[in-house]
């Protein structure tokens, strides 16, 4: 007994001595900032004053992903939804580039922890997902400089690749449960922020806003959208944290999201809080899931109307494609028209993507006013090209299937619960972007592949070197006798 216990700390420690330090790679990668910069400020595509500013950010974020990364990711968790509403407060701003609040956090992201998509996983499956990062990542980059402006691209290239960087950077920085409960509670401490926007827009009378015919819930500088999207994600935060402490207290909290996210009247955003909570309930206890479907189905019809109304909204009936799009808030014209658009596109334009919200300005000039894609899969084709789309395909399959194969071989209701919460999050995340739910939702992407950090943890917390089939028995019979 007492040697199988050594075997267990043996791989305990082997999974800590895994961890890379970075420095040299920080340097690196500060050092190639600067140089970036500067060969832009010479060549006259960004003002001398940022040649000077991006350098000295990267210095410093350089300085906190090495010294305080733990606390970086726990800051971040807990504030983003505020410092994302105050997202058009600008940092800098000249006549080449407008750098507000947003960017600058996704910058100081990326600097601090892009290192660590360097650096090979021992785990082959995690490594694996490393490698498809990495080469969405390349994929993706072309289609900056075929933005309007390289800012815009820039600013669009950095809310697509910092949740995955985030998400190893929680991967790296979880060695025991205790982290694990540490950054899923800073996860649900975001909560209070939204609420403490929300004090700050009802003071100062932005809390509600006019959008397509409705009065919604809104927020400063958050559009409706991106806040049901934040709230939905947000529901799956709050229940994984019951999953994994059994608090009740966490329950009570989850009121708050669901009657914020059915004030924003995002239909996206419901639907995938609906999905979540409702599979979230099947892994409590497939009893509690079942009790509340029968209530859905008792309560339904006493909300019918008011739901149909809800999903016709702007209009009494469909019958005609111009009424379907315009039921669906222009889905089938706006994403004709970028199809259109990518059509009518160079070459090098088809293969690479037209560029990062090139797609809007195309629907501005027949509309008037500009609107985003709104399918994940199909502005990702269109805006970044014909490599990037299987890359971001590939991660979303790689992430369901080892949170699937991990909930079927896990030993412990700790991490069944987790790997079970993370499968259901990337359904959601899934479907939700056939709608056109999270394609430069960088806030709510924190959250969502946060939440994968935490999963793929899971198989390192114990031991790692262990994963076939004789492993596993023989972990579980060391684990039966050391408790």
């Amino acid at each position: 007994m007492s040697g199988q216990v050594e075997l267990v700390r043996l791989n305990k420690s082997r999974a800590v001595s895994t961890l890379p330090q970075g420095y040299g790679l920080i340097a690196l990668t500060v050092l190639a900032v600067t140089v970036a910069a500067s060969s832009l400020a010479v060549a006259g595509r960004l003002d001398s004053a940022y040649g000077i500013a991006i350098p000295a950010v990267a210095c410093l974020a350089g300085f906190l992903g090495a010294l305080a990364p733990r606390v970086v990711l726990t800051l971040l968790f807990a504030t983003a939804p505020l410092l994302w509403a105050l997202g058009d407060a600008s940092i800098f701003e000249s006549e080449h580039a407008h750098v507000n609040l947003p960017m600058f956090v996704g910058f100081v992201v990326v600097v601090a922890f892009c290192h660590l998509l360097l650096v090979k996983d021992p785990d082959p499956g995690i490594d694996l997902i490393r490698k498809l990062i990495l080469g969405m990542g390349l994929a993706c980059f072309p289609a900056i400089f075929s933005a309007q402006n390289f800012f815009t691209g820039a600013g669009a290239y950095l809310r697509i690749m910092s949740p995955y960087i985030v998400m190893f950077a929680t991967l790296r920085h979880v060695r025991h449960k205790a982290d694990v409960l540490h950054f899923a509670k800073s996860m649900a401490f975001a909560l209070l922020a939204v609420a403490i926007v929300l004090v700050i827009a009802y003071e100062r009378s932005e809390l509600w806003v006019d959008f397509g015919g409705y009065t919604r819930l809104g927020a400063l500088y958050f559009q409706t959208q991106g806040l049901g999207m934040l709230l939905s994600v947000m529901v799956s935060v709050v229940m994984l944290n019951y999953l994994l402490t059994r608090n009740k207290g966490y329950l009570l909290l989850l009121s708050f999201p669901l009657v914020a996210l059915f004030l924003t009247y995002v239909r996206t955003a419901w639907v995938g809080g609906i999905v979540l909570l409702v599979l979230l309930t099947f892994q409590i206890k497939k009893s509690y899931g079942r009790r509340l479907l029968l209530v859905g189905l008792i309560l339904g019809p006493l909300f019918l109307s008011a739901v149909w109304q809800g999903i016709l909204r702007y209009d009494t009936a469909v019958d005609s494609p111009q009424v379907a799009d315009k039921i669906l808030s222009g889905r089938l014209g706006v994403d004709a028209i970028a199809i259109e658009r990518y059509l009518e596109a160079p070459l090098y334009n088809e293969i690479f993507g037209i560029g990062f919200f090139r797609a809007k300005e195309a629907t501005g000039l027949v509309y008037g006013e500009e609107f985003m894609i709104h399918d994940d899969y199909l502005a990702l084709f269109i805006e970044a090209g014909v490599f990037a789309l299987p890359f971001f395909l590939a991660i979303l399959i790689a992430l369901l299937r080892r949170s699937r194969h991990g909930k079927r071989r896990a030993l412990e209701r700790f991490s069944y619960d987790m790997y079970g919460a993370a499968s259901i999050l990337i359904v959601a995340v899934m479907i939700m972007g056939i709608a056109g739910a999270f394609y430069t939702e960088v806030l709510s992407n924190f959250y969502i592949y946060g939440i994968m950090g935490l999963m793929l943890s899971q198989s390192r917390l114990l031991d790692p070197w262990y994963r076939n089939n004789e492993g596993a028995g023989l972990r579980r019979q060391t684990l039966n006798q050391v408790q």
